[in-house]
């Protein structure tokens, strides 16, 4: 016989005591309006400051040449580009444009990485 151990098969989390992250907003080198989601910042500019991802997609594609159907889109690893929709969920590259070195973070990116870390 199996003894009863008063969970019924699920792990309870309590999540009162887990501690919270939170990173102080910063303005946004484009709009310059806080940042309340700082680990979603992208670092752009030619001082790499932090920007809101909706800004530095609206910057791409005002200084991008895009002809329709082009839009510009997140690749990763701080790298967007200039991309063309095909079928099945595919997409076709047309041009990759660098806006973060991930081997070099500015000191903003270092420090949010330090509160994370804790």
């Amino acid at each position: 016989m199996r003894e009863h151990s008063g969970h019924r098969g699920r792990r309870r989390f309590r999540h009162d005591h887990e501690p919270r992250v939170v990173a102080p907003a910063q303005p946004c080198v484009v709009c310059s309006q806080p940042i309340s989601e700082m680990a979603s910042a992208v670092a752009f500019g030619p001082e790499q400051g932090p920007a809101h991802f909706d800004c530095v997609i609206t910057e791409l594609t005002k200084r991008e040449s895009l002809v329709a159907p082009e839009k510009i889109a997140y690749l990763g690893s701080g790298l967007f580009g200039v991309i063309v929709e095909k079928e099945q969920n595919r997409f076709e590259i047309h041009r990759k444009i660098p806006v973060e070195d991930p081997q070099n973070p500015p000191a903003w990116r270092r420090e949010l990485r330090g509160l994370y870390k804790r």
